[in-house]
């Protein structure tokens, strides 16, 4: 059970890091020709449209994985906000479908506090944002 946790903490980082050293440039390098070169910037969208997929597809098997070894994993409980973690994920998939035609309306009531696992608890908002979108 510790190597299996062990590997899937490496996997995830082997995959977060360069998707986040790519995600950053791509904006930079965005915001830099956004109005030079359109074509450019294009090319640079579609590449940060596919990150976003590739880091919620790297979230989405984590959970799954932790899902699968059920009550054999201690998961770390910890405060969440889930409205905070919403609008972040509202914010990827605005951007990720920017060229539709969509009206996208979130609203919070309250500001509620979730002790529970972050990473299962943000599959299950993006799980539940990503079928709405």
């Amino acid at each position: 059970m510790a190597q299996e946790h062990q590997f899937t903490r490496h996997a995830s980082h082997e995959l977060r890091a360069p998707v986040a050293v790519i995600k950053s440039s791509a904006e930079v390098i965005e915001e830099i020709v956004k109005e030079e070169n359109k074509t450019l910037s294009n090319n640079l969208m579609g590449i940060h449209r596919s990150l976003i997929r590739m880091d919620n597809a790297i979230s989405t098997t984590e959970a799954l994985v932790w899902l699968l070894k059920g009550d054999k994993l201690d998961l770390l409980k910890e405060k969440c906000y889930p409205v905070s973690i919403a609008e972040e994920i509202i914010q990827n998939y605005k951007t990720l479908y920017q060229y539709k035609t969509l009206e996208i309306d979130f609203i919070a009531r309250d500001n509620p506090v979730v002790i529970a696992p972050p990473l299962l608890l943000r599959a299950i908002i993006e799980n539940i944002i990503r079928n709405a979108f």
